[in-house]
């Protein structure tokens, strides 16, 4: 399209038509520019990025009407009818309310699974996945808007009945909808670490929607097969209203050579810093349709991303593109009074814009460029405009949009007066150039803002003057100018790891035991193991759980609750610290901890083979007359209490010995010498620790001794 034309005649009309300003008159009334940013002054969406994908989220009878658009990721609404049977969840997850192109990833909980098979054979056994911790536990089917039943396999495993009447029936299609059917295990051993919640997020990533291309000749509006997969920004607009389940626009009620251009200036190359390229405007995310808004209200995320603007003229709704225009009309004459306005001035002007933005880096979760300075601002400008752009998912548009709206920001003149009548041939947003003699300071350049046609009776003839009553915006190429290598900032793309846990797990767990961390109460020794570990990365871990395996002989292996740590529990070092109270002294068990919060408990962190510090050593064995003397270094435990020295025969072992001593007195952890009558002869010696109260430990020994 021609914008010097097409901009210039109203309505569609010719050059020559537009001399006849009585037809303009029928055909043209009011022209006005809907401008997005006087809509979007001091206003808010209703939801954020994250709220709207946590509404997403939630099971209902009703899943939000939605619209995808682009090469995004969709958020699944799971169906209310999910069954679960035999410890398997079967389910649907709405993704997006029409048919969408594909392929995908899929992503459970914000982990990527990767698919063996084919999702998309609704007679077949689906697709699975080798993928941690999903292997052996998911089957998928995707449904992109042609499947005409569910998945045979859901259907033979939860079949519709009078008994089951919430399973599933072969009309449970969701034809012409995008949807995902999985068969999850959700019982067993590592079901926490699968799916931290139930039912877990569902989400796709892909190209979604197919739309209308009024530039492609073969395309129809009427004809969805025609269409195509594309993130054009003008062109996904106007799918959404031509489209709206609510109240949809016809072809009538669209200026439709405007939607056309914008289309055109959506699909240019913009140069980047690091090179390459990228289209100036395009669009990703998910349009809500609600029904109690009106659809330029609606739509207004999309034609942000543009930087656009909507106008009527004649009764059509048309798009106003973020381009410079060419001149289209020469203002040099007025036929009344003129007037020349500031809207805003001093601390009432906008001296900053902060810009938010999808950043598909970050999850798709909003990212912020900060606080702007618009150049130029005048001195005392304190304002901080808002700009959300939720439906933009690339850093480099969100900065060229953002320098638009803080620059359009700055264009504050208004020029309201009345023209010649062949000023109506106007559309909204054409540019005008002032050239009226002795009025330099209306020279411009400008834009229509609103125009529209009027008839003055001239005197008692009954003649009719006619004219154009207008109002004219200030105007500046520079709010569209860019340029890459000097203006775009770097972004800083944060790491993330995809096989994320809700809560993450401590860190590895250190064991200590002796008299260093037995607790002595005065009258008593209570002898602990000491148990530390690095606190979990998550911020919102608050406790942390222990257990460990029982050592009587018939539950040996068997997970025991004990206590559970506050996450303020720290010692100097920062490590969450723990103790066990009186553990077995002679069998090793097993310890493992977990930290828990709001989002759920991590995976477990195991140390096997825990042992309370009660090995004695003997560091020498010598034989005397009448006596055996051993050099000894005790256990660091309070509860070694002692020694006892043992005697058996050669060779008969332990269970034969004879305690030739009674408990000598050795301090926990100290070394000495001690010695014990026997007679003479070659025999085994053993020596034992002993517990206050009289526990015999693990021997030491034998030493085979010659006593003179």
């Amino acid at each position: 399209m021609d914008p010097v034309s097409g901009y210039l005649v109203a309505a569609g009309l010719s050059k020559a038509a537009a001399a006849t300003v009585a037809s303009l008159l029928v055909n043209v009334g009011t022209s006005v520019v809907l401008s997005a940013v006087a809509r979007r002054l001091g206003s808010k969406p209703r939801f954020s990025q994250e709220e709207q994908r946590q509404e997403l989220q939630q099971e209902t009878t009703l899943p939000a009407y939605r619209f995808v658009y682009g090469d995004t990721e969709a958020i699944g609404t799971p169906a209310p009818a999910n069954v679960v049977k035999d410890g398997k969840l079967y389910g649907v997850w709405l993704m997006n309310s029409r048919p969408s192109a594909g392929p995908f990833t899929l992503h459970l909980d914000k982990r990527e699974v990767v698919l063996t098979g084919d999702p998309y054979d609704f007679d077949g056994g689906g697709a699975t996945t080798a993928t941690e911790p999903f292997a052996g536990h998911v089957r998928v089917w995707i449904g992109t808007g042609d499947q005409t039943t569910p998945p045979t396999a859901i259907t033979d495993a939860v079949p519709w009945s009078e008994a089951n009447p919430h399973w599933f029936q072969t009309t449970d299609a969701w034809t012409g909808c995008t949807v995902v059917w999985l068969e999850l295990t959700v019982a067993g051993e590592g079901r926490q670490e699968r799916f931290p919640r139930l039912p877990p997020e569902v989400s796709l990533r892909g190209p979604m929607s197919y739309v209308w291309d009024p530039r492609v000749p073969a395309s129809d509006l009427a004809d969805p097969s025609t269409w195509v997969a594309t993130d054009n920004q003008a062109l996904c607009t106007l799918d959404a209203l031509t489209q709206s389940p609510i109240a949809p626009f016809e072809l009538d009620d669209l200026h439709l050579d405007s939607w056309i251009w914008a289309a055109d200036v959506a699909d240019e190359d913009v140069d980047l810093k690091a090179g390459g390229t990228e289209k100036r405007y395009r669009v990703q995310g998910e349009l809500i349709f609600t029904p109690d808004a009106e659809m330029e209200d609606l739509v207004d995320p999309l034609v942000a991303a543009g930087g656009a603007e909507l106008f009527r003229v004649g009764g059509r709704l048309g798009l106003l593109p973020a381009t410079p225009l060419p001149v289209a009309y020469t203002l040099t004459d007025l036929l009344d009074t003129w007037e020349l306005d500031i809207y805003a001035a001093g601390q009432e002007r906008y001296g900053q814009v902060r810009t938010t933005y999808v950043s598909a880096d970050r999850q798709f979760e909003s990212a912020d460029l900060g606080p702007w300075a618009i150049p130029g601002a005048p001195a005392g400008s304190t304002r901080v405009f808002s700009q959300p752009l939720g439906m933009v998912q690339s850093g480099t548009q969100a900065q060229r949009l953002r320098k638009i709206q803080g620059l359009r920001l700055l264009q504050q003149k208004r020029l309201s007066s009345v023209a010649p009548p062949d000023m109506i041939a106007l559309l909204p947003g054409a540019r005008v150039a002032g050239a009226i003699p002795g009025r330099a300071r209306l020279d411009g350049p400008w834009q229509v803002a609103r125009a529209h046609s009027s008839a003055t009776l001239l005197g008692d003839d009954d003649k009719v003057a006619l004219q154009t009553p207008f109002e004219l915006r200030q105007y500046s190429d520079a709010v569209f100018a860019w340029d890459g290598a000097t203006e775009e900032q770097d972004i800083l793309v944060p790491g993330f790891d995809p096989g994320f846990e809700t809560t993450q797990p401590p860190g590895a767990i250190a064991i200590t035991s002796g008299s260093s961390v037995d607790l002595d109460t005065g009258g008593s020794i209570v002898p602990r193991i000491r148990f530390d570990f690095p606190p979990s990365p998550s911020a919102s871990a608050t406790v942390y759980e222990w257990q460990k395996t029982n050592t009587t002989a018939d539950e040996f292996g068997i997970w025991t609750p004990g206590s559970v740590i506050d996450g303020d529990a720290r010692d100097g070092s920062g490590r969450v610290v723990g103790y066990i109270h009186n553990p077995p002294a002679l069998s090793p068990f097993d310890l493992r901890v977990r930290a828990n919060g709001p989002n759920g408990p991590s995976s477990w962190v195991t140390v096997a083979g825990v042992t309370l510090d009660f090995d004695l050593v003997v560091n020498s064995a010598v034989a005397g007359t009448g006596e055996a003397d051993f050099n000894i270094t005790m256990p660091g435990s309070l509860i070694g209490h002692g020694v006892r020295v043992w005697r058996a025969e050669t060779g008969e072992g332990f269970g034969a010995a004879v305690a030739i001593s009674s408990v000598i007195a050795v301090a926990p952890g100290a070394t000495a010498t001690v010695s014990a009558s026997s007679d003479a002869g070659e025999a085994d010696f053993y020596v034992t620790p002993v517990t206050i109260t009289g526990i015999v430990g693990v021997p030491a020994g034998p030493f085979d001794l010659t006593i003179l």
